[in-house]
Order: C-alpha cells, then sequence, then structure tokens
C-alpha cells in the first residue's frame, strides 16, 4: 500500500514540474531518450540535468539551447514515471517487458526567432499534448509508439509516432541506436509549416496549406557511460528529415531546413 501512495504522489509531482519546469526551456526538446536500466530488487530513482543543441523551431536552420531536466522513479514491478525533457510518461503495466500509459508534452510556442521572415509571422502560442504510448523492451530490441492531441487550443491537432531501437552492452558503456518516423494531421501542420493570407502580407513568404501525413524520419545514435553506481552520462545525437508537405513548406524550403540536428548530454544521479 505504501508503494503505491509513492507512486501516485511522485507522478502527481511530476505533473506540476511538467508545467512549472519545461516553461524555462528555450525550445522543444523531444525523442533525446535515457539509456534504460535493467530492473532492480527495490525502487529506482534517478535524477538528472543536461542541455541540447536544436534547431530555434521546427523547420528552422538556426540552432538554439535548450535545459534537459530529467526525473525517474521505476518500482520493482516495473511500474514508472519519467519526466525527460518536455515529455511525462507514466507506464502503468506492472512489467519490466511491455509499456502502455499516458503521456504528456509541452509544445513551447514560437516566438523571437531568428529568422527575420518567419519572426514577422504570427506567434504560435504553447501547447500541451495530450494522449498515450506504448512499446517493449524484449532481447535488446526496444518499440515505442505514441500518439497525442492537443488540449490547449493552439493547433488542436494530433501528433504520433513509432521508433525501433537496439542496445550494446559493453559496461560500463550502452550504445544504442534507432530510427523513427513522426506523423502529423492537417491542423498541426498548417499551424506550424502553413503559411496563410496574413502570414505572406507580414513576412513575405509565400501562401501555404500543407495536408497531413507523414512528417519526418529520422535516426538516433544515444551512448550512457555509468562511472559509478550513482553517477552516469548519457549524450544522444540526432538527425531528423522533414519530408513530404513539411519539407515542402516556405518556412522549410525558402528560409529554413530540411535536416534537423539534435545534440544533447545529460547527467545522472541514481539513488
Amino acid at each position: 500500500m505504501k508503494r503505491w501512495i509513492l507512486f501516485v504522489t511522485a507522478v502527481s509531482v511530476f505533473l506540476t514540474l511538467e508545467v512549472n519546469v519545461i516553461k524555462a526551456s528555450a525550445a522543444t526538446v523531444s525523442e533525446f531518450e535515457v539509456v534504460s536500466e535493467p530492473a532492480k530488487e527495490r525502487m529506482a530513482y534517478k535524477v538528472g540535468l543536461g542541455v541540447a543543441a536544436l534547431p530555434d523551431y521546427e523547420g528552422s536552420e538556426d540552432y538554439t539551447i535548450a535545459p534537459i531536466p530529467f526525473i525517474s522513479i521505476v518500482g520493482k514491478s516495473g511500474m514508472s514515471a519519467e519526466l525527460l525533457g518536455n515529455v511525462l510518461r507514466v507506464n502503468v503495466i506492472p512489467s519490466n517487458t511491455w509499456r502502455f500509459g499516458p503521456l504528456l508534452r509541452y509544445r513551447v510556442e514560437r516566438d523571437d526567432v531568428d529568422n527575420g521572415q518567419v519572426d514577422r509571422m504570427k506567434d504560435v502560442d504553447a501547447a500541451i499534448e495530450l494522449g498515450g504510448y506504448a512499446g517493449f523492451d524484449i532481447n535488446n530490441w526496444s518499440l515505442k509508439i505514441d500518439v497525442a492531441g492537443d488540449t490547449s487550443g493552439t493547433h488542436n491537432g494530433i501528433v504520433g509516432g513509432i521508433s525501433l531501437g537496439y542496445t550494446w552492452l559493453f559496461n560500463p558503456w550502452r550504445l544504442t541506436l534507432s530510427g523513427s518516423s513522426t506523423f502529423a494531421d492537417n491542423k498541426y501542420m498548417q499551424t506550424y509549416f502553413g503559411v496563410d493570407s496574413v502570414d505572406s502580407a507580414r513576412s513575405g513568404l509565400s501562401s501555404y496549406s500543407p495536408g497531413g501525413g507523414i512528417k519526418d524520419v529520422g535516426a538516433a545514435l544515444i551512448a550512457g557511460y555509468k562511472f559509478n553506481e550513482n553517477w552516469g552520462l548519457t549524450s544522444a545525437l540526432r538527425y531528423t528529415l522533414l519530408v513530404e508537405d513539411a519539407a515542402d513548406s516556405p518556412l522549410v524550403d525558402g528560409v529554413g531546413s530540411e535536416s534537423q540536428v539534435l545534440l544533447g548530454v545529460l547527467a545522472t544521479y541514481s539513488f
């Protein structure tokens, strides 16, 4: 009973942190995965802080720096709660293999960007997306599928993704290589890649109305190193290629780049 009280309390605290801590981020940090630890015989706690270089906005050729907060609680049964960057995930399945549960994502606003033309467009407010995820970790293979919808009225759309990865263990190193793809509906695409007549007049960019579909494909290389039982370091290099209507947007094809790179490092402490 005490274990459940602790677990529910931790999730409640994380929900509060999701809104208050992530507002400090300069940009959205997504798909930065912490190297997972094997199941333990007791509750496992981990905290961390890192930094990442990533595009100024989705499709930008300019880069900015953003902090990466990290908090994780994993129970003996495999149930867990994890806040990583701008995403909170809670696994409600008592399994060390299968994953399933709610997902909460904070997507930061688009304003005050480096590109002058894009900066003259209407600001896009921050969005809060709520959804779920599922996946597994079997024989060093990991699969994750997620989908979430906007609950804040910013883009009113749906965005989801799928990723598949494999992990090699070279104690004290862990190396993960993964591939992924993201889809989005037309409402999301219009908000972040579209240019209406007002924005066209303001920015000088051509009017553009994208449709929904596959937004990007990507690959990531994640390396984790344990200095001792408590301290560890995780680094990530991720390349994302915007495709189809996202790549054809004037925000990307005209003044940005379809190639998006994330480079980050995260120090963690386990107890």
